[in-house]
C-alpha cells in the first residue's frame, strides 16, 4: 500500500503539494487510503475475466485486446482493461509527459477516455476532462492552468481548436488525435501531433516499463489525481483538485451505504460527460469496484439516442439529471397519447395502482401486494420497453427534482433516489439510501459530516455545508 506523503497542509492549490487527510480512526479502519493505480489493479485482478467495457464498433476506434460481441458490440474484459491502461500509460511516458503535469481529454465518452484518464494517473500525472463544447480560449485556460503536457482530442474539429492555441502553450508536448480523418502527415510528429492507433502499436522498451513502475511507486494517496473544471461559474471554469483518497473514499463509502450495489454481473451506461465528477464516480470508480460492465452510449446520447443504449445494456443502476428523466417522461407521455381503447384504460389503472402502492409505503400505511402484482404485470412491460426492467436503483441529482416527476416514475415502479454532491466533495455527500420519498434528499453517506447553514426554526435551509469528509 502506497505511503502518504508527509505534510501538514490541509489545503493546497499546487499539483506538487500533498495535503493532510482529515479522518477519524473509525473511517481509516473501514477504508484505508489508497492510490487509484493500486485500486484499479486490485479490481482488474479480482474481475479479470468479467466484461468491463462494451462499445459499438461504429462509434469507437479499434484497440488491442478486444473480443467481438454479437450485435456489433465489442467487449473489453477487466484483464484487457488493465492491459490497455498500461499501454496508454507507456505511450504517455514515451511522449514525455512529466510527473505532476496534467493530461487533457477532449473527447466523448469512450473506452479511450478511460484508458488515458487512468494511464495519466498511473504515471503520477493528473487527468483533466474538457467539455467538447468548450471554445478554444476556454481550452487554453484549462490546459494552461493545469500545466498540461499532453492532450487527447476526438477528431479534426477538436484538433483545430488546439492548433489555434498551441503556440501559447510551451509545456504542451503532445497532441493525440483519436478518430479520423487526419489532416496531418508523418512530419507533423516532429511538432508533437500523433494518431492514437499508432501509439497503441508502438514497441515498448524494458527501460520504459521500468520508468512506469517507478512512476507508480511515486504516486501518493494524498496528492491530486484529477481536476474537475466546473461549469456554470462566473468567468472561466474553476479547477477543483481531487485526490486519490478523496475520490476512492467517496466511491467506496457510497457502495457501502447502498446495499443493492454489490460485486457481481451488473451493467451501467456511460453517457453523462466524463468531465463531471458524477460521471467519473459512477462510470469509472464505482463500476470498477463492483465489477460492473459499462456500456458506452453514442455521442448523441443527450440528444435522444440514449434510449437505444438503455435497451441494449438494460442497466442495473442508472444515474441521471432531472432533464434526462423528463425526456423519458415526455417520450412515454407521447406513446400513451397514441394508445387507444382498452389498453389505454389498463395502463392508466395500473399506473394509478402502482403510484398509490408507493405513496402508501412512504406514509407507512398498509399496502396490497395483490394490487401491486396486478399493476406490475403492465408496468413491467413499460420498463422492459425502455430498458429499465433490470434496474435495481435509479438515482437523480444535479438540479431540483419536482414531486410530479418523482410521482410519474413511481407509477412505473421506478422510484427515483435523490443524490446530493459536488465536485468539491469528490462526489456524493447525501444519498436517499433508506428509501425514496417526495420531500427529502436523504442522509450523509458513511464518513461524511454536514450541517445546514443558517437554518430556520425548523432546522431547514437552502445550503448544506460539508464540515468534515474523511478525505483530503
Amino acid at each position: 500500500m502506497a505511503p502518504l506523503k508527509p505534510t501538514e497542509n490541509k489545503v493546497s492549490c499546487s499539483l506538487n503539494q500533498a495535503v493532510k487527510i482529515l479522518s477519524s480512526e473509525e473511517s481509516l479502519a473501514e477504508i484505508k487510503p489508497k492510490t487509484i493505480p493500486e485500486f484499479f489493479k486490485e479490481c482488474c485482478e479480482k474481475f479479470q475475466h468479467l466484461p468491463a467495457l462494451k462499445y459499438k464498433t461504429s462509434e469507437h476506434s479499434n484497440v488491442a485486446g478486444l473480443k467481438e460481441a454479437t450485435d456489433s458490440w465489442c467487449t473489453v474484459t477487466y484483464g484487457d482493461y488493465q492491459t490497455n491502461v498500461e499501454k496508454a500509460a507507456l505511450a504517455l511516458l514515451s511522449l514525455g509527459v512529466g510527473a505532476r503535469t496534467s493530461v487533457g481529454i477532449l473527447a466523448p465518452n469512450c473506452p479511450e477516455w478511460f484508458y488515458v484518464h487512468l494511464g495519466a494517473i498511473c504515471i503520477n500525472a493528473v487527468s483533466v476532462g474538457i467539455y467538447a463544447s468548450n471554445s478554444a480560449e476556454t481550452i487554453f485556460h484549462i490546459l494552461e492552468t493545469s500545466n498540461a503536457s499532453a492532450v487527447l482530442v476526438d477528431d479534426t474539429h477538436q484538433l483545430n481548436k488546439i492548433r489555434e492555441i498551441r503556440s501559447r502553450l510551451p509545456p504542451l508536448k503532445a497532441v493525440i488525435q483519436l478518430n479520423g480523418p487526419f489532416d496531418f502527415e508523418e512530419q507533423d510528429k516532429a511538432e508533437g501531433y500523433y494518431r492514437w492507433s499508432e501509439l497503441m502499436e508502438m514497441p515498448v522498451s524494458s527501460s520504459l516499463r521500468e520508468e512506469l513502475a517507478t512512476r507508480e511507486r511515486e504516486v501518493a494517496p494524498n496528492e491530486c489525481a484529477l481536476l474537475i473544471f466546473t461549469s456554470g461559474t462566473v468567468g472561466m471554469p474553476k479547477g477543483v483538485m481531487i485526490s486519490h483518497d478523496g475520490v476512492l473514499y467517496c466511491a467506496q463509502s457510497v457502495t457501502q451505504s447502498l446495499p443493492s450495489i454489490r460485486p457481481g454481473p451488473k451493467t451501467a451506461v456511460s453517457y453523462l460527460p466524463l468531465s463531471h465528477i458524477a460521471a467519473q464516480l459512477f462510470d469509472i470508480f464505482m463500476a470498477m469496484e463492483n465489477g460492473v460492465t459499462v456500456y458506452f452510449a453514442d455521442r448523441n446520447a443527450l440528444k435522444g439516442s440514449i434510449g437505444r443504449t438503455l435497451v441494449a445494456a438494460r442497466p442495473s443502476f442508472f444515474f441521471g439529471v432531472p432533464r434526462i428523466f423528463e425526456k423519458i417522461q415526455e417520450k412515454l407521455t407521447q406513446v400513451d397519447a397514441e394508445t387507444k381503447g382498452f389498453m389505454k384504460c389498463c395502463i392508466s389503472k395500473a399506473r394509478e395502482m402502482m403510484l398509490q402502492y408507493h405513496l402508501d409505503r412512504m406514509a407507512g400505511k398498509p399496502t396490497s401486494y395483490v394490487k401491486y402484482w396486478l399493476a406490475s404485470c403492465i408496468t413491467n412491460r413499460i420498463k422492459y420497453n425502455i430498458g429499465f426492467n433490470l434496474l435495481e436503483n435509479c438515482y437523480i441529482g444535479g438540479a431540483p427534482v419536482s414531486p410530479e416527476l418523482k410521482c410519474f416514475f413511481l407509477s412505473l415502479d421506478l422510484p427515483l433516489s435523490d443524490v446530493f454532491g459536488m465536485s468539491e466533495t469528490s462526489g456524493g455527500v447525501i444519498f436517499n439510501y433508506s428509501g425514496p420519498n417526495l420531500e427529502t434528499i436523504g442522509k450523509p453517506i458513511g464518513g461524511q459530516e454536514v450541517k445546514i447553514q443558517d437554518p430556520n426554526a425548523k432546522g431547514e435551509g437552502e445550503e448544506v455545508k460539508q464540515i468534515n469528509q474523511f478525505k483530503d
